[in-house]
């Protein structure tokens, strides 16, 4: 008696829901480069969700049944969906990739090691994905073969293991500059150099470094664990596969996340220690001339009384006194850095001359 159950439409299978967070993640990438301009951050996250987007979403071609019988489109939408499958997982260890040149940045022994590991490592993923793509196709020509089965869930052992090691050893160094700038850190802190303490944190991609100690460590246990679920695709294991999988998906959500985060603590940063303790140019900077003759021609537009009696850096004081002598009022003139003049009052009754 043939099945009364129709076959599922696009939407009510799996790779629809991963193609669409593929698609929400690269317009979400849009916006954030919108916000932050051109980023090499936020274009490798684009780069795996657009992986993510077009590869699930033509699995369902070959994969289910869309209708579709010829051998040759079949082929052509498998190897297709694969690269953009290489083009997801394989840049999620460039973003980890970013961080770590410009950490190991003028260490030219370290440097040299660490890429060529990496490198090899990423070459490595891309060898893998290849013989899965033959095997496929030989799959769609020759029909279902247990030796082909095998093979491809070789190789794909083979590709997230490899994956895995490249997180791994991503996390190693970052890690390892995340312990050093702990270390100093606790030092700076036990000092008594408030411009140590600035100092901290004023790199954006260090802030990036801080924040990545948990993702990597589960981008490593998620290429450790597809490696293994993926070879028995059968009942619960199955729904753990594609569990992992979805959350892999999701990785460019949390690199976005990271990058937007990262870049307002930088600029919290750079506005805390521009109010209160940034070093102000010199008397003899070019920047200081420059301050100053903006600040001339902006006192013609300030009322007399109001107009500084002296210049130290930056900041003018005005001192007024009354009849018996005591100082009851004093304004303050700031310059800012865009050049505009803002002028505040301060009550200081009880100081005398």
């Amino acid at each position: 008696m043939p099945s009364l159950v129709p076959p599922p439409v696009y939407y009510d299978t799996f790779t629809a829901g991963m193609s669409t967070i593929g698609i929400f993640n690269t317009m979400l990438g849009f916006l954030v480069m919108g916000i932050l301009g051109p980023n090499l951050f936020v274009l490798v996250a684009m780069l795996s969700s657009i992986g993510a987007a077009v590869g699930y979403g033509l699995a369902w071609i070959p994969w289910f049944p869309s209708g579709v019988n010829s051998t040759q489109t079949l082929i052509t939408v498998s190897v297709i969906a694969d690269i953009f499958w290489l083009m997801q997982e394989a840049s999620l260890s460039l973003y980890s990739f970013l961080i770590v040149r410009k950490l190991v940045r003028g260490h030219t022994r370290e440097s040299r090691v660490y890429q060529t590991v990496f490198w090899f490592l990423e070459l490595s993923i891309c060898a893998c994905r290849v013989p899965i793509m033959i095997s496929r196709a030989e799959v769609f020509r020759n029909g279902d073969n247990p030796k082909l089965e095998t093979r491809i869930n070789f190789y794909h052992t083979g590709f997230f293991v490899s994956i895995a090691l490249c997180e791994s050893w991503n996390a190693y160094f970052l890690l390892k500059k995340f312990y050093k700038a702990r270390r100093h850190q606790r030092i700076v802190t036990r000092s008594s150099s408030p411009m140590g303490r600035l100092a901290l944190g004023r790199n954006f991609y260090s802030q990036l470094a801080r924040s990545s100690e948990i993702r990597l460590a589960s981008l490593a246990t998620i290429g450790i664990t597809r490696s293994i679920t993926f070879t028995v695709l059968d009942g619960p294991v199955s729904q753990l596969d594609n569990f992992v999988a979805a959350i892999e998906t999701l990785f460019p959500t949390l690199f976005l996340i990271d990058i937007l985060a990262s870049k307002l603590t930088w600029l919290e940063q750079r506005n805390r220690e521009g109010g209160a303790g940034r070093a102000y140019p010199g008397p003899h900077s070019a920047e200081f001339h420059t301050r100053k003759s903006k600040l001339v021609r902006d006192e013609e537009a300030i009322p007399t009384e109001l107009k500084p009696v002296a210049l130290r850096s930056v900041d003018h004081h005005e001192s007024t006194k009354s009849k018996s002598g005591d100082f009851t009022e004093c304004r303050i003139q700031r310059l800012d850095v865009d050049g505009t003049s803002e002028i505040s009052e301060e009550q200081d009754r009880g100081l005398s001359t």
